[in-house]
C-alpha cells in the first residue's frame, strides 16, 4: 500500500515515468487495485497508447463496479481505434446503468452507420425519455415508423412533434398523408391545409389536398389543387 501511495503521488505530480513504473509494480502484486488500474490507464491514454489504456480501464471496472463511468471512456477509446463493435458494447453497458444523453446520441450515430434499424428505433425511444421535447428525435422516430408501415405509431410521434412545434411542415404533411390513406378525412384536412400555409405551394401537399377533395366529393377544389 505504501508503494501505491508513492505511485499515486507521482501520478498527481504528473511525473509519468516514475508513476507508471511504480503502478505497474503495484499491479503485479495487487491486480485488484482499481485505483492503480485507472491511474495507469490514464497514463497510457495520455501517451496515446489506447490499447493498454483500455486494458487497464477494463480491469479497473472489474475491480470496482462503481467505476461505471469508465465504460464510456472505454467506448470512446475503442471508437478512436476504429473498433465500432467493441465501442458499441461498451456504450450499451454504460447506458444500462447510467442514462446519458450525449452517449445515447453517439451510440445512435453508430447504429445508423451500421443500419441496425431495431436498435435505432430503440435508441429513439430512449432518447425521448431523456429529452422529451426534442422534436427532431420524435420526427425521426415517426418517419421510421411510417416507412415501416406502422402508421398509428407514426401518427403518435408526429402528434408529439406538433405539440412542440405546431409549424413542423414534415410532421404536418405526413400526418395528413397518413390520415388520408386511412380515409380519416376530417383529420387529414387540417393537417394538409396547415402544411400548405407553412410551406406555401408544394407538389406533394397540393397532390394530397387534391386527392382529399376528390375523395370527399369536391371535384372543383380537386382540380384547383
Amino acid at each position: 500500500e505504501d508503494e501505491y501511495e508513492i505511485g499515486a503521488l507521482y501520478f498527481e505530480a504528473k511525473r509519468t515515468p516514475e508513476a507508471k513504473r511504480i503502478l505497474q509494480n503495484v499491479l503485479r502484486i495487487h491486480p485488484e487495485n482499481a485505483s492503480a488500474q485507472e491511474q495507469l490507464a490514464v497514463l497510457f491514454e495520455s501517451d496515446k497508447d489506447f490499447d493498454h489504456a483500455i486494458e487497464h480501464y477494463e480491469e479497473a471496472v472489474k475491480g470496482d463496479k462503481n467505476r461505471v463511468a469508465l465504460l464510456k471512456k472505454i467506448g470512446d477509446l475503442y471508437l478512436a481505434l476504429g473498433k465500432q463493435d467493441k465501442s458499441i458494447t461498451s456504450y450499451e453497458s454504460y447506458l444500462k446503468v447510467k442514462k446519458d444523453l450525449p452517449t445515447a446520441r453517439t451510440l445512435l450515430d453508430l447504429y445508423k452507420k451500421l443500419d441496425r434499424r431495431a436498435d435505432i428505433r430503440r435508441l429513439y425511444l430512449e432518447i425521448e425519455i431523456l429529452d422529451p421535447r426534442n422534436a427532431d428525435n420524435l420526427f425521426a422516430l415517426g418517419k421510421m415508423d411510417y416507412e415501416n408501415n406502422k402508421a398509428n405509431e407514426a401518427l403518435g410521434a408526429f402528434s408529439k412533434v406538433l405539440k412542440i412545434n405546431p409549424s413542423h411542415f414534415d410532421a404536418l404533411f405526413l400526418s395528413g398523408k397518413i390520415n388520408l390513406e386511412q380515409k380519416n378525412y376530417k383529420a387529414a384536412f387540417p393537417n394538409l391545409t396547415a402544411a400548405s400555409r407553412v410551406n406555401g405551394s408544394s407538389l406533394n401537399v397540393d397532390k394530397s389536398l387534391g386527392d382529399l377533395y376528390a375523395a370527399t366529393g369536391q371535384p372543383d377544389l380537386a382540380i384547383n389543387s
